[in-house]
């Protein structure tokens, strides 16, 4: 045993990190490949799953019997996997996007090419029996009260007996996407916002509603023609921008808005600090848009995926970047402090996720659209995350290192002096738990300098404890 340990941490592998190494203390982190899409059963996974009790629903975008995707379910555990309904096209649906929506017994979703018109359309599912209804078509023309949107995307929100949606094109005044609302029964439709440019380009979102306020992103447009965060009240049907983002600070929104008390939470796929993406939050009090955490390839790249918040923690994934270049699994506090890169995709178990995941107790479940046995993707789950507050304490926010990640110089800088007067110490911890350095602090300057060259590439935690106790602690990446 004392061999093979050896042996681990001279080949200092990330895939045992993300497996086993969860925090300042060990853990056990387990990836389960629970089902891999073949094309016959499903193909390419677009959106997240959905679960009640023990079992979970989704779609694939494309394969099933007729190739143009399906709906399925699958226990928690990983069996019973059922192929529930195959789209076929026309008013049978076709190339399903997003999450389904469950409300009463019955799925909810819509399909980008589906419906008469081939321009999409809004379906429902009953469970108690499996029974497919076509709800609406849309038409990609027309005003008003006809379903004008056209090639919807994302997933449907659902408040008072009302679903909200969003189109990627479609709409009478520029082709340039909209946001709608539909009764369950399908009756109803109502374009409520026409994107022209200026105010917002190609939604490809979902809605996030607070009492009459809807919220959402356009991928495009706006007035730095990067996308932009936009409210609409549907009392007196007023739209806001906003946002407008500008690059540097994030572009390219692709992903829903998450929203806690006065916070919204999101993923810019593109810009940043090092263009390749950013977590952000808005302040709907004082209208404060904050840059939270920028991705760098090797920590992940490229989000277009939803955050889902459990105990003042935000979980997502990235569609690339991570070790192995194919996305991986994060987690952070909502403000932006200990990252943690929880699983990196390396193909074989997985690649490529664009949709969110679901937390259900220390377990993740998610879905990728490519990677596993056959290369078009499958179901996953991450069992033994901690989604304990007490592992994200603020202690851990009190420390700022940069740059992260680093070629072996980085620097730490004391955010809150918690009236600290005496020395400080860090300790660096590897993927074993190991201690492999450590050395004294004197935070009476402005920052501290850390020359840790010569260690092996990959991630490390790091503690700062002083006589108040622990003053901040965090994970980086050695390049």
């Amino acid at each position: 045993m004392k061999t093979l340990l050896l042996k681990i941490r001279k080949n200092f592998s990330l895939f045992i990190f993300a497996l086993l190494f969860l925090g300042i203390t060990t853990g056990k982190a387990q990836f389960s490949d629970l089902v891999d899409f073949k094309g016959s059963n499903g193909s390419m996974p677009h959106g997240g799953l959905t679960i009640s009790g023990s079992t979970m629903y989704g779609m694939t975008n494309s394969g099933g019997a007729n190739g143009k995707g399906c709906i399925f379910s699958i226990g928690t555990d990983g069996k019973g996997y059922t192929d529930l309904y195959d789209f076929s096209g026309g008013k049978g649906g076709a190339t399903p996007d997003g999450t389904l929506l469950l409300s009463g017994g019955v799925l909810y979703g819509i399909s980008q090419l589906g419906g008469t018109n081939g321009v999409g359309n809004i379906f429902s599912f009953t469970l108690n029996g499996n029974t497919y209804t076509d709800l609406l078509d849309f038409t990609g023309t027309g005003a008003g009260t006809t379903p004008n949107a056209k090639y919807p995307q994302g997933s449907l929100t659902l408040s008072g007996g009302v679903l909200y949606g969003t189109s990627i094109f479609g709409s009478p005044v520029n082709n340039n996407g909209n946001v709608f609302s539909v009764n369950l029964n399908g009756t109803g439709y109502k374009d409520l916002i026409d994107f022209t440019g200026s105010n917002g380009l190609n939604p490809t979102g979902s809605i996030t509603i607070s009492g009459s306020t809807i919220y959402g992103t356009a991928s495009k447009g706006g007035a730095n023609g990067d996308g932009c965060l936009f409210s609409y009240n549907t009392s007196n049907s007023t739209y806001t921008d906003l946002y407008d983002f500008n690059g540097t600070k994030g572009m390219t929104p692709n992903a829903s808005l998450t929203l806690s008390g006065s916070m919204l939470y999101g993923t810019a796929s593109t810009g940043g600090a090092n263009g390749d993406g950013c977590v952000f939050s808005f302040n709907l009090n004082n209208s404060t848009y904050a840059d939270i955490y920028d991705f760098a390839g090797a920590n992940g790249s490229t989000p277009k995926g939803t955050l889902t918040l459990v105990n003042n923690v935000l979980y997502g994934m990235t569609s690339a970047g991570g070790a192995k270049g194919n996305g991986c699994v994060f987690s952070m506090t909502t403000s932006g402090g200990a990252y943690a890169d929880l699983f990196d995709f390396d193909g074989t178990h997985g690649a490529t996720p664009l949709g969110e995941i679901i937390v259900s107790g220390n377990t993740v479940f998610g879905m990728t659209s490519a990677g596993g046995a056959s290369s078009d993707g499958l179901v996953f789950s991450l069992g033994g995350i901690s989604t304990s507050i007490d592992a994200y304490s603020e202690a851990a926010n009190s420390v700022l290192l940069y740059p992260n990640p680093c070629t072996g110089i980085f620097n730490l800088q004391l955010k809150n002096r918690l009236n600290l007067t005496s020395l400080a110490k860090i300790d660096i911890y590897n993927v074993l738990g190991q201690n492999v350095y450590t050395s004294l602090l004197d935070f009476n300057q402005n920052d501290q300098q850390i020359n840790f060259s010569g260690n092996p590439a990959g991630y490390y935690n790091f503690i700062i404890t002083s006589t108040v106790g622990v003053i901040g602690k965090g994970k980086f990446i050695l390049k």
